[in-house]
């Protein structure tokens, strides 16, 4: 996998200095709201199935939706809280599968990020208004209390920021 730098998004933090709409709480939303079930509460394989990914697009659509209405921009939080390797052992999901299912949610961000560029009109200022952010979750149950050391968590998450990363600075996955 190759990672290039230079990509039109990557200028700036524009979430520094302007007010944004985020998703939140989209894994309990898809299972309670949609009856979605989320084994090991993980959304990220749900980019595989047409229909899960077209309620994915519904719920970030509709959170784009109200940032417009609000003149504000969007963060994109990528459906990758459990997309490490602990929890995709879990789900029976091996390295290369979660490599892919890790690229089509963020090719997911990319896809709704040309809408809204194409519904505001383009140009640089509205770039800045859609953030993509790669979210990386807890490596047990995020709702337990169970601190793990520092050097513990940054060998635990280095594969799945790596990734991010990799795919994140890529113009596009197909090219990672």
């Amino acid at each position: 996998m190759k990672a290039s730098t230079g990509t039109m998004h990557r200028h700036s933090l524009p979430q520094l200095y302007r007010s944004f709409v985020a998703d939140g709480g989209i894994e309990t939303a898809l299972l309670y709201n949609y009856a979605i079930p989320l084994p090991e509460f993980a959304a990220f394989p749900l980019v595989d199935h047409p229909g899960h990914r077209a309620v994915l697009k519904q719920w970030y659509t509709d959170h784009i939706l109200l940032a417009l209405k609000h003149s504000v921009g969007f963060l994109f939080e990528t459906a990758t809280w459990r997309a490490s390797s602990h929890w995709a052992n879990r789900l029976g999901i091996g390295e290369e599968e979660l490599e892919r299912l890790t690229m089509a949610c963020i090719e997911l961000g990319r896809e709704l990020r040309s809408e809204f560029e194409e519904a505001m009109g383009g140009g640089e200022l509205v770039r800045d208004r859609f953030v993509i952010a790669g979210v990386v979750g807890p490596a047990a149950d995020g709702y337990t209390a169970n601190a793990i050391r520092v050097e513990e968590a940054a060998a635990y998450h280095a594969g799945q920021v790596r990734l991010i990363c990799l795919l994140y600075t890529s113009p596009s996955p197909r090219d990672s």
